[in-house]
């Protein structure tokens, strides 16, 4: 692999990644949703960077609220 490039994942291995099955994946992206992926000209291949993925999960984590007093807030 050069230098500052990464390992791009098929759907197959994004989806793994990602907890989900290929044609979720698939339906996010014809959703516009989900992470971001490359679509190649010519064969139209789909792939995804690590670096997507975890972009992806972090912009969707959830952060559990502070309980006030016993209760969430």
């Amino acid at each position: 692999m050069p230098e500052g490039f990464e390992k791009l994942l098929t759907p197959k291995e994004a989806a793994d990644i990602l907890g989900l099955k290929i044609q979720t994946l698939a339906n996010m992206r014809h959703a516009s949703r989900g992470p971001r992926y490359l679509k190649l000209c010519g064969n139209g291949a789909i792939l995804y960077t690590p670096t997507d993925l975890k972009m992806f999960m972090e912009q969707n984590a959830i952060t559990p609220s502070e309980c006030i007093h016993g209760r969430a807030g």
